[in-house]
């Protein structure tokens, strides 16, 4: 599979989770609905095995943005995405087929999260590998 595709998959399962308001399929120019998810390609490794057969694991950075604007309230709101993030993986590891496994341990960080120029917002950057064959 491509990462595009793998991406849309993250997407698909993150985004249908309750209180997403906004899905981007690749990072915008600004941001202006929340909270909001985006993901992209952060790194990875890619090895051919054998003639025709290969393997790689790609780290892909998903976020999740929560409103600036009332800070107290984002903070508290933001507690919540990293279980329901780890419940949707959990419960679909090869995202519909699309990957031959999610590896764990799904690794995040809450806090500020620079976006753009000028604008930073509180968000939670998850790290999720994949692996394909």
């Amino acid at each position: 599979m491509t990462l595009e595709a793998i991406i849309a998959d993250v997407l698909a399962t993150v985004g249908a989770l309750d209180g997403i308001e906004r899905v981007y399929g690749d990072p915008p120019e600004s941001l202006n609905e929340f909270p909001c998810v985006y993901c992209y390609v952060g790194d990875g490794e890619m090895e051919l095995i054998s003639e025709g057969y290969q393997r790689g694991i790609h780290t892909l950075v998903l976020i999740i943005m929560q409103s600036r604007t009332q800070l107290p309230q984002a903070a508290d709101a933001i507690k919540q995405w990293p279980q329901k993030v780890f419940d949707a993986l959990a419960a679909d590891v090869t995202l519909g087929g699309t990957v031959a496994s999610i590896v764990w341990p799904l690794r995040y960080r809450v806090g500020m999260i620079g976006y753009g120029p000028a604008n930073a917002y509180l968000g939670v950057r998850f790290e999720l590998k994949v692996k394909v064959h």
